[in-house]
């Protein structure tokens, strides 16, 4: 014998419910956007969309559509499934991370460009 829910028989979701839900997506963009170092700029560029319109989703003022969803998670690397997965914390990036992301960015540069950029990091630390 199966049970069947009817629609009567499910609780309503709430106003406060989508409040907490817009607030929870905004904070989880919001900590996988900056894990990844990402200003909201960046995101901006990555998605088309604009520098506000990333700052009103973070702040919960907006809610998303399911397009924007989806562009926001190709902006970020991940599935849209990844993007709304509440439960799972961003990982923070690590210096390793760092150091590996300036070696790729270095790799796809002209050898002018490299040696350009090796005499500013060596400015900037003052080694030589």
């Amino acid at each position: 014998m199966t049970l069947r829910t009817t629609r009567r028989e499910r609780p309503a979701a709430s106003h406060a419910d989508d409040k907490h839900i817009k607030r929870e997506l905004g904070l989880r963009l919001q900590k996988l956007r900056e894990s990844q170092r990402l200003t909201q700029q960046d995101m901006a560029e990555l998605t088309g969309m604009t520098v506000e319109g990333v700052g009103r989703i973070e702040r919960a003022v907006q809610e998303p559509r399911l397009t924007t969803l989806y562009r926001l998670s190709r902006g970020l690397r991940l599935t849209l499934a990844a993007l709304l997965d509440f439960d799972r914390l961003p990982a923070p990036t690590t210096h390793r991370d760092d150091v590996e992301a300036v070696a790729r960015f270095l790799d796809d540069q002209t050898p002018s460009r490299v040696a350009k950029a090796r005499a500013i990091l060596e400015l900037i630390f003052d080694e030589s």
